[in-house]
């Protein structure tokens, strides 16, 4: 019989316990063994941040130290070129990763801080930088654009980065907009950075002219409002910035954005000087990054394989493009023989190729793209030069007929509008069922976005019709009303509004015993027979 006599069904039962109870300690095992897993990567995480802050912390300990070495009087160009170097130049530090401190206690140890003392419009190392000649300010300027390509952060958080903010500062150090402004002191580091409401980098904003006035520095710190040398610096900082060999980043077009709207800003900030703003009006007409700039919007407009860095460059050549948006004259308060005589109109006339040229080249790109909600942004943006003043003027100023364009742009995207309606109206059909019919069901994020692009681009055809006296809406709902009628009639899905090919089938009015074999009436049979519609 054996040591351990059983049957055949308590063995089986035997054999399965040990299964399980195999299978139950291997679960603890992989369940134990995963939790270090997990928790090390999130050490690792944790690891990699410490360790990029201490780096940084490092380094501006460093730098902050030889500068001690030297005197506050001496310009050290060999210094200038270790701080590009050892900061601006360093893979393993990301200046559009390293924001301000998040809580109310500061610390002049904080990577933040320590980046800013080093580098701020009023160091050492920019008073070198602004005494210097172009070859150092140049490194500087491609470092900046290196550092801003090579950083993974999204351009709705590395606005308010340390590069970011050190930049606007040294731009406003280069194109001040006042000569003389009240002596607010020199106030500590955060209190300066933090009392400004806005980042200089929200563009398009109908007050941005006001925000950029804002005083920042000292008195001494304006020691005059138009500085040649200082123009032939930022000149060449946007001249830097548009000579890439590969595709440009985001936050390179948007640091390249907010220069293009400062440029503006400054050429058309009216101090009351004549001779002043002649020579601003002079710079403003010709500056010497013009050629390179238009050279590379022709390049990457053509070339633009993606819709979000269309949607980047496109905005760069708008920002370029409308002027009087940065004026400190409020515009829409203008006549038209007024506004025409702005100071913006000698621009627009010498950048005629900038309307004429490039503007073509934006509604040919636009209509490659499907829709989406970067791609309907750009549209509006470039069809409102039909019918939006002062677009619609400007235009007409230089003999420029936007709208057989835009009609082109429009039909590709109204022909775009039918497919996106019906391909929505599949998916509805594909994922109806009894019970989500009957309880509802959440709509997905990219059905919600769907829908959203679609409403976008009638109220554009709504608005296109009652400005050009176009049909877009008109021919855009009759082909998908003919679409889906032909389509409802080969598909095996059909709409909810749809008719029913038959009648439905009516309820029996007898049943048949299966053993028995006899009839029964059932309630319809019963009425039937006692209406006299039927004989039993």
């Amino acid at each position: 019989m054996g040591l351990f006599p059983c049957t055949g069904a308590s063995l089986v039962h035997i054999i399965a316990l040990l299964i399980s109870s195999r299978f139950q300690m291997g679960s603890f095992v992989g369940l134990a063994s995963f939790a270090p897993t997990y928790n090390h990567e999130q050490d690792n995480f944790t690891n990699q941040d410490k360790y990029a802050d201490e780096c940084v912390v490092s380094v501006c300990r460093m730098l902050l130290n030889k500068e001690k070495e030297m005197s506050p009087s001496r310009r050290n160009s060999a210094y200038a070129h270790l701080v590009i170097e050892k900061l601006f130049g360093n893979k393993s530090i990301d200046l559009c990763g390293i924001f301000p401190p998040a809580t109310d206690v500061q610390s002049e140890q904080q990577p933040f801080n320590l980046v800013y003392q080093v580098i701020n419009s009023k160091s050492l190392f920019f008073e070198t930088i602004l005494e210097a000649d172009d070859a150092l300010s140049n490194e500087l300027w491609f470092a900046i654009g290196q550092q801003a390509d090579r950083s993974a952060q999204p351009t709705s958080i590395s606005t308010d980065s340390v590069l970011m903010r050190i930049v606007s500062f040294y731009v406003t150090r280069l194109l001040p907009i006042e000569s003389t402004v009240p002596n607010i002191g020199c106030g500590p580091l955060v209190n300066e950075v933090g009392h400004r409401k806005r980042t200089p980098l929200d563009l398009f904003l109908p007050t941005s002219p006001l925000v950029n006035s804002i005083k920042l520095e000292s008195q001494e710190f304006y020691s005059s409002a138009l500085h040649p040398r200082h123009l032939t610096i930022f000149c060449n900082f946007v001249t830097v910035l548009c000579n890439t060999s590969d595709f440009p980043s985001a936050n390179r077009l948007m640091m390249l954005r907010y220069l293009l709207k400062q440029f503006h800003v400054f050429c058309l900030y009216d101090v009351g000087d004549q001779d002043t703003f002649s020579v601003k009006s002079s710079f403003h007409c010709r500056p010497s990054f013009s050629s390179h700039l238009y050279s590379f919007l022709y390049t990457f407009l053509e070339q633009c394989p993606t819709t979000c860095v269309f949607k980047d460059l496109v905005q760069c050549w708008m920002t370029f493009s409308r002027p009087w948006r940065y004026a400190d004259t409020f515009y829409p308060t203008l006549s038209d023989q007024e506004f025409l005589r702005g100071p913006w109109m000698p621009f627009i006339r010498v950048h005629e190729k900038f309307y004429r040229i490039l503007l073509g080249k934006i509604f040919r790109k636009a209509a490659m793209f499907n829709l989406t909600a970067d791609t309907i942004r750009v549209v509006r943006a470039v069809a409102e030069f039909s019918w939006k003043e002062p677009m619609v003027m400007v235009l007409r100023e230089l003999g420029v007929n936007a709208r057989p364009h835009t009609r082109d742009l429009l039909e590709r995207v109204s022909s775009n509008l039918r497919s996106s309606k019906e391909s929505v109206l599949l998916t509805k059909r594909e994922k109806r069922s009894f019970l989500q019919f009957l309880f509802g069901v959440s709509v997905s994020p990219s059905t919600n976005e769907n829908h959203q692009v679609i409403k976008s681009v009638e109220d554009l055809l709504v608005e296109a019709d009652a400005n050009m006296g176009t049909h877009f809406v008109t021919q855009t709902n009759l082909s998908t009303t003919t679409n889906t009628n032909s389509s409802s009639t080969n598909s095996y899905y059909a709409p909810f509004s749809e008719t029913p090919k038959r009648a439905p089938r009516l309820l029996p009015d007898h049943v048949r015993d299966p053993v028995t074999g006899l009839m029964y009436l059932t309630d319809l049979g019963k009425r039937q027979v006692w209406s006299g519609e039927r004989w039993v």
